[in-house]
């Protein structure tokens, strides 16, 4: 059985494919960029995809959801509301991989991201967020030459600066997996990048806030660290930098238990997936199917929130093959009526897997 990601650490990417570009940004950062073609899924983004996978024929549960029936969605029948199928991720996941294809492009950030986000929302994704589509579709005048990168940041501020919706968590997993596999998992830079993807579409303090402390975690897991040292180092984070109250009680507070914790209002807030993912890093021992069956029978935003907690559990936690081999499988530019029809270029296949 083939296994698409390292146990304990990243594979590497196969040499004879992968091409290095450098350059330089506006922050003043060098980067190193490498083609995503051929190459080993990271193991946080496989986390990501599978819980997106799984969650997608669940969401919008507005109760709570039985054992049964997320057991059942664990073995990928596909339908749902969007009639996906047997596999298929949904714009968590598409939007997950437009970012890491920004990543490794070689072209300036942000330019790169805002590209890869206006593209993805003219390839008519069959789910977005309003969060996400409003910025999106601001991006469209800097891409079309209506607009500067700057009238539309500012513009995209203006939209959404009210906003604490989970759609730039859901994609952060990139960010982390590429600056653990690229840049010997920096962990300034994969802040610096946590805020600035976070700005481009959810400029609140709170999603830019929660974006980094995320990303530090994943960093610092795919490094290897101890779930308990890093909890440590989140606590002198969190109180040192984090500036949001929410978070603090979120992560020092909420996150000690979720037992009652109802997810299934205000669904699309970036709060509950951040709690839960907390949780479990302050339960390590609990396997990554169990953390995703817990997180599902609560109901909600159920593909966003497994994304985003199945992402940081797949650091520490392996996955199990019968859940990450059908979603690596997946072809969604297949034609039948049994699934939504998107390009190969928004397939974990299109992207990661030699044909």
């Amino acid at each position: 059985m083939r296994n698409w990601f390292g146990v304990k650490k990243d594979a590497a990417p196969l040499p004879s494919t992968n091409a290095v570009i450098g350059g330089n940004n506006e922050l003043g950062i060098e980067f190193q960029h490498q083609k995503a073609e051929r190459m080993a899924v990271p193991r946080a983004m496989m986390g990501a995809f599978v819980g997106d996978a799984v969650g997608v024929v669940l969401e919008f549960s507005k109760f709570t959801i039985s054992e049964a029936r997320v057991l059942a969605a664990m073995s990928y029948p596909g339908g749902g509301p969007h009639c996906v199928g047997k596999g298929q991720i949904s714009d968590d996941g598409e939007l997950t991989i437009a970012l890491w294809r920004a990543l490794c492009s070689g072209e300036a950030r942000p330019q790169a991201m805002m590209r890869v986000y206006a593209d993805w929302l003219d390839s008519n994704p069959f789910d977005i967020g309003n969060t996400c589509y409003s910025a999106f579709n601001v991006f469209k005048h800097w891409r079309n030459g209506t607009k500067s990168k700057e009238e539309c940041i500012a513009l995209v501020h203006t939209r959404n600066k009210e906003s604490e919706a989970n759609g730039a968590l859901m994609r952060a997993t990139a960010i982390a997996s590429h600056v653990d596999r690229f840049h010997s998992g920096d962990i300034q830079m994969g802040l610096i990048l946590a805020k600035q993807d976070a700005i481009l579409s959810h400029p609140s303090h709170v999603c830019v806030e929660v974006n980094q402390v995320y990303v530090y975690a994943l960093l610092l897991l795919l490094r290897g660290t101890k779930s308990g040292e890093v909890l440590k180092k989140l606590n002198r984070y969190i109180a040192k930098k984090v500036q949001s109250k929410c978070i603090h009680s979120w992560y020092f507070k909420e996150s000690l238990d979720i037992s009652k914790m109802n997810c299934c209002h205000q669904m699309g807030h970036v709060r509950w997936a951040f709690v839960q993912a907390m949780y479990f890093l302050r339960h390590p021992e609990i396997r990554f199917e169990d953390a995703l069956l817990t997180v599902l029978k609560k109901g909600g935003d159920t593909d966003t929130n497994a994304c985003i907690v199945g992402g940081l559990v797949a650091c520490y936690q392996e996955v199990p093959s019968h859940l990450y081999e059908p979603v690596v499988a997946f072809d969604p530019s297949q034609e039948g009526q049994d699934h939504c029809w998107r390009s190969r270029e928004y397939s974990v296949r299109g992207v990661f897997c030699q044909e």
